[in-house]
């Protein structure tokens, strides 16, 4: 099953090698448009969705959440909020500056 993330009822769970204290198996980010998000990571990159889904916030609103392979066991995360409480509908989710997104796959900031 190497190369391949199980999941059990939509959650990720990790293999056990012996080595987990040692490893990072994922890193989440947050996006505004994780369409958009989608688009550069898997159309541009190559990188294959292991899982995506909504999660609901008990608060109000919801989650969009994206995990990608990027190989080696290793997975990068997005979610993107919608409508959660106290969490602002635009904001500075730096991932386009900081990975380098090409700016015609970024989500305009609002002026």
């Amino acid at each position: 099953m190497r190369g391949r993330i199980p999941t059990i009822n939509g959650n990720l769970t990790a293999r056990s090698n012996g080595n987990e204290s040692q490893r990072v198996f994922h890193i989440g980010l947050s996006t505004l448009d994780l369409d958009k998000t989608r688009e550069f990571y898997e159309g541009v990159l190559g990188f294959k969705p292991v899982v995506a889904d909504t999660i609901k916030v008990e608060e109000g609103g919801h989650l969009r959440h994206l995990f990608l392979d990027v190989g080696h066991d290793q997975l990068i995360a997005f979610l993107e909020p919608n409508g959660v409480p106290d969490v602002p509908a635009k904001y500075d989710a730096g991932i386009n500056r900081g990975l380098g997104v090409p700016a015609g796959f970024a989500r305009r900031e609002a002026r």
